[in-house]
């Protein structure tokens, strides 16, 4: 897994994310069409019986913080220079904050949003990393809430996954300004993956037998 903004030729950077060929994730387009045609919608990804089962599975959800989660995170964010990292945890109603370096919050109730506000969602609907360069621009993000209430501009995430594949969460790096520019600015990004690649394992070990 790696996290990665890529540049065009031209110089200009974009985010590399799988989504249908209209721009958007294909669960996304299906809903819409339902809605549209008054049939029955499919539930959102997030909302599947076998990834929930998998996610409390892992016993992490409402956990406290642990050192050897929190040592992934802030490796993350130093090494790609960003000023949040956070492994998440998802399940039909809220994105849980395993680890969450840049905010200071303990509480559960304060390590946490709705799955509707986070990025995540879009982790767990295209079944693969999302990014975004800038959010306040991206027509699939610019009316989320948390782009106003915590700032976020940059985003990019790559799954967090259970034995057998499924989405639990994401490990995700998040900034202030929009990232991109000259690849020099991301080569760091090569450093950090030793990190991306040890917290499925991690998850793993948390996991019931």
């Amino acid at each position: 897994m790696v996290i990665r903004w890529s540049s065009t030729p031209t110089g200009s950077s974009r985010p590399v994310v799988r989504t249908s060929t209209s721009g958007w994730p294909a669960w996304r387009v299906r809903r819409s069409v339902c809605a549209a045609g008054r049939l029955r919608m499919p539930p959102p990804p997030w909302r599947r019986q076998s990834r929930l089962d998998a996610v409390r599975r892992t016993n992490l959800l409402d956990s406290a913080p642990e050192e050897s989660f929190d040592r992934l995170t802030d490796a993350a964010a130093s090494l790609l220079g960003t000023e949040y990292a956070f492994v998440t945890i998802v399940d039909e109603r809220r994105s849980y904050w395993k680890s969450c370096r840049g905010v200071d919050a303990v509480a559960v109730e304060d390590r946490q949003n709705p799955v509707e506000e986070s990025f995540c969602q879009h982790v767990v609907g295209l079944d693969d990393g999302f990014a975004v360069r800038d959010a306040r621009l991206d027509p699939r993000t610019r009316d989320n809430p948390s782009v106003e209430a915590m700032g976020v501009i940059a985003w990019a995430g790559e799954p967090i996954r259970s034995r057998d594949g499924l989405v639990l969460g994401s490990f995700c790096v998040l900034g202030s300004e929009p990232r991109g520019g000259h690849s020099r600015r991301l080569a760091g990004e090569h450093r950090a993956r030793p990190a991306v690649r040890a917290v499925p394992s991690r998850v793993a070990r948390s996991g019931a037998p």
